[in-house]
């Protein structure tokens, strides 16, 4: 699994803002699903493409407890596109093959 180099540690102020303003709990849900987040001019290179993911708050996808892929959401509402799957050939599978939240169905 391949994360986008630009991560912050702890979470984003800006991340916490848009998540506040939303009414979302922001210990809760990053204690719960992980979340991460990343700081203007995060991209990730592989074989000399790059994805930007500049300003995102990242979703850990889980399956067998264990990250397989990530969703990416823009949280300055200037971002294009607003969200973005982590790169096929970065994740342990595909998006379109995980099931968000898989291992509480159970």
């Amino acid at each position: 699994m391949l994360w986008p180099d630009g991560l912050v540690k702890g979470f984003a102020k800006q991340a916490e803002k848009y998540l506040t303003g939303r009414n979302l709990p922001i210990n809760e849900l990053q204690q719960k699903f992980k979340l991460k987040s990343t700081k203007n001019g995060s991209s990730l290179i592989i074989d000399e493409r790059k994805w930007d993911f500049s300003n995102r708050i990242l979703i850990p996808v889980y399956m067998g407890r264990r990250v397989q892929c990530y969703l990416a959401r823009d949280f300055t509402g200037h971002g294009e596109p607003k969200y973005m799957n982590s790169p096929v050939v970065a994740s342990i599978r595909s998006p379109h093959q995980c099931i968000y939240n898989y291992d509480t169905l159970t």
